[in-house]
């Protein structure tokens, strides 16, 4: 690598190689100042096309098409919606089973099993 280095340095020199010509920053300020536009004059208003109107419309309609059908299914879930089930036997069936899950875990939370509920209706019956 070394050698690579000296061989470059042989051949090209240790001078920096670019140069600058002379007044060059004295009067680069004007130059750029001259090439700046007139702050005076109007914008330039481009006309939309119809493409462009047309496709804000188009993702307008389309947002609004996402917003509705994530309420309905989200109203759908939770029971709100007046849609009824082709089949009403399977919601009644999985609306039980997750009330199932629900007493399931508040037995194991209050760590009683089937034949202490059982004595408990039992003895509540009696009274």
């Amino acid at each position: 690598m070394m050698e690579r280095e000296e061989y470059i340095r042989s051949r090209a020199g240790k001078e920096n190689p670019f140069r600058v010509p002379e007044g060059y920053f004295e009067g680069l300020a004007s130059q750029v100042m001259a090439n700046l536009p007139n702050r005076d004059a109007a914008p330039v208003r481009t006309a939309r096309t119809y493409r462009l109107r047309l496709r804000a419309w188009i993702c307008t309609a389309a947002c609004v098409c996402i917003g509705m059908f994530g309420a309905v299914m989200y109203f759908a879930d939770s029971g709100n919606v007046g849609v009824s089930a082709p089949d009403s036997s399977v919601a009644a069936d999985a609306q039980s089973a997750s009330y199932d899950s629900y007493d399931e875990a508040v037995a194991d939370y209050m760590m009683i099993d089937n034949a202490d509920i059982y004595a408990y209706l039992t003895d509540a019956s009696f009274e």
